[in-house]
């Protein structure tokens, strides 16, 4: 994940639940520092 600037949330309540979010970023970072776009993101249904 880290190779990909991404980053994971957990939040977890007792008796509640949990909620884990995964983040990447649809770009690629290029070795001169600049950014590449990626796939087009995709939304949930």
């Amino acid at each position: 994940m880290t190779l990909h600037s991404g980053s994971l949330e957990i939040d977890s309540h007792e008796n509640v639940g949990t909620a884990v979010t995964i983040r990447i970023p649809t770009f690629q970072k290029l070795e001169n520092g600049t950014r590449e776009a990626g796939k087009e993101e995709r939304k949930p249904q």
